[in-house]
């Protein structure tokens, strides 16, 4: 398995199976939400723009040409710290629990360090428990909780 850094070209040429691990990690995590396909198309089209003019940095996991997974991060001050975001970070059903995600979480947390973060941070759907294991397990801990309440 390799980890490469995305630019414009490998975006280009991995953006449906990107979309395709936005959407299944979109469906697990909201079930009942119905999601227009236009709204990947708006992420992939913003991505794109990000990745191209450098405010976006984006990894992507590949084994014999297969996408596995992959994360996108961007900066982002809060608490008056210079962090990386973690935007969206997904693997693929078959590859999960074979060591892709923990390659991915240590490249960003590598990149972090080497671009002076302080942290990186991340939202994480309250009902996805592997996922606050995963997180937890290499080291991250609830630093606050997104409420929401629906109006109408």
């Amino acid at each position: 398995m390799e980890i490469f850094r995305m630019d414009k070209a490998c975006f280009d040429k991995t953006k449906n199976e990107i979309k395709a691990l936005i959407q299944e990690t979109m469906i697990y995590n909201f079930p009942n939400a119905v999601i227009e396909d236009n709204y990947y198309e708006d992420i992939l089209s913003r991505l794109r723009n990000y990745i191209v003019d450098g405010s976006a940095v984006a990894f992507l996991a590949v084994e014999e040409q297969e996408v596995l997974g992959w994360i996108w991060c961007h900066s982002i001050q809060r608490l008056n710290e210079r962090r990386l975001h973690v935007a969206n970070f997904a693997v693929s059903k078959a590859s999960r629990n074979k060591g892709v995600g923990s390659l991915l979480i240590k490249t960003v947390e590598e990149f972090a360090k080497e671009n002076i973060y302080c942290a990186l941070d991340l939202f994480v759907t309250r009902d996805n428990i592997s996922a606050v294991s995963f997180y937890q397990g290499h080291g991250y801990e609830i630093e606050r909780y997104l409420l929401r309440k629906e109006i109408g």
